[in-house]
């Protein structure tokens, strides 16, 4: 199949790189987000899986990816020296002994170039063989500790979309003719009931029943809302014994709100994010309340933490810019699943948006304390003397996550599926 990456823009084309690195090499990975990053987009250390099969074994050390963008690819003939000079320019700020990169003391021996440009597979003068001897040359030239190298070039990211159509399918640039049919195979399945329930592999000797209750809605959810979910709920499980996922959750969400009545517009500021009439929510899924506790792993993405150092600028931050982003959502809305002996239940809460912003407001100084690659704080309840809900700022992947337990979330309402073996 092939794609255009020229569509993504650089932004994209180096986030769906950093994703490509996360699933070829392991969960090992950390990732840089935008802003100076030293040359790396992300990194890696210690053994991998990557390169498999090689006859030198997989890697085993400190090793950098980095991506290279050419918004108008130009052909082979004119897009590798344009690659060659961009590794050149990188390479020699590793060979220059008064740059901070060489002071840092960090030279990768491993070294990852993913690029959209086509590089010609002729051999021996073919643009794959160029690139390949021009950082051999390099390498000599610097004195660099390179061991290894790979160049990731349009065609064998083609390859591995086509492998892993879970990572390219996030991007509407790369999304193909069979990834529409596919989710609209599966979504008819889901709003659709069958007449021929065999046809499908619903079990015959299954039922379900669901109750519904309504919480303290406010006017903001009513029953129909409540009503359009438990249907495409109770379709979910006549054909799963399992809960759906993240993405199931969602959609139960934006149908039922639909259903409601309300118009629905796409933020093109935050995949997790829609506009709702004229006010901006934020949906989060969760498949676990654990402990009586709701969990949001990623309330906001935080690219500032790369600069913290301590944990008063990690609380100084947090107060500057998470309380700005917050100011921007009318609603945090979560629709959280577990599973029990008696089936499945789903709750749709509201996580108090001002009892956050009051928390982070009246937090003093040492409220965090630095672990690993993270910073963990507890905030006080404003109101209370407790703490309201515990949050990790995780540098290595620059986002934020709360902990919050569950008697201070609004509850809207719950529905709980009771899988029933009848007994004929």
């Amino acid at each position: 199949m092939d794609y255009d990456l020229t569509r993504l823009g650089s932004r994209e084309f180096e986030h769906l790189t950093q994703a490509l690195t996360v699933k070829v090499i392991g969960n090992g990975v950390s990732i840089f987000g935008d802003g100076r990053d030293g040359g790396r987009e992300a990194v890696f250390h210690g053994r991998i899986r990557f390169p498999d099969p090689s006859p030198d074994g997989p890697w085993d050390g400190y090793g950098v990816l980095q991506s290279k963008f050419r918004a108008r690819p130009l052909g082979t003939k004119s897009d590798t020296p344009w690659l060659c000079s961009q590794i050149r320019r990188e390479l020699s700020k590793w060979g220059d002994p008064k740059s901070a990169r060489t002071q840092s003391g960090d030279l990768p021996e491993y070294l990852i170039i993913a690029t959209n440009v086509v590089l010609s597979s002729v051999a021996e003068v073919g643009g794959i063989v160029r690139v390949e001897e021009y950082i051999r040359e390099l390498v000599k030239e610097y004195g660099l500790p390179l061991r290894d190298w790979r160049v990731w070039h349009y065609d064998q990211i083609r390859t591995f979309l086509d492998l892993y159509p879970e990572i390219r399918q996030p991007y509407e640039a790369l999304v193909t003719a069979g990834d529409v049919l596919a989710q609209m195979r599966h979504t008819l399945q889901l709003l659709q009931p069958s007449t021929d329930k065999q046809s499908i592999g619903i079990p015959r000797d299954v039922s379900v029943n669901t109750e519904v209750t309504l919480g303290e809605t406010s006017g903001v959810f009513n029953g129909v809302f409540s009503a359009e979910a438990a249907r495409i709920l109770e379709l979910h499980h006549e054909i799963h014994d399992s809960r759906g996922d993240l993405i199931f959750l969602k959609t139960v969400l934006h149908r039922a709100l639909e259903a409601q009545g309300y118009n629905l517009t796409r933020d093109p500021r935050d995949r997790s994010s829609v506009i709702v009439e004229s006010q901006r929510w934020k949906l989060v899924s969760t498949r676990e309340v654990p402990q009586g506790n709701v969990s949001v792993s990623k309330l906001a993405e935080a690219r500032w933490l790369r600069d913290m150092r301590t944990p008063e600028e990690c609380t100084e931050g947090v107060r500057l810019h998470l309380s700005k982003e917050l100011d921007e959502f009318d609603r945090i809305i979560l629709l959280a699943s577990t599973e029990h002996a008696h089936g499945f239940s789903y709750r749709l809460m509201e996580i108090p948006k001002s009892l956050l912003e009051n928390s982070i407001k009246n937090a003093d100084a040492s409220v965090f304390r630095r672990r690993s690659d993270s910073f963990v704080g507890r905030f006080p309840h404003p109101n209370e003397p407790t703490h309201l809900f515990k949050m990790a700022c995780i540098m290595s992947v620059e986002k934020i996550s709360i902990t919050i337990p569950e008697r201070y979330c609004i509850q809207h309402a719950s529905w709980l599926v009771r899988p029933r073996r009848s007994t004929r």
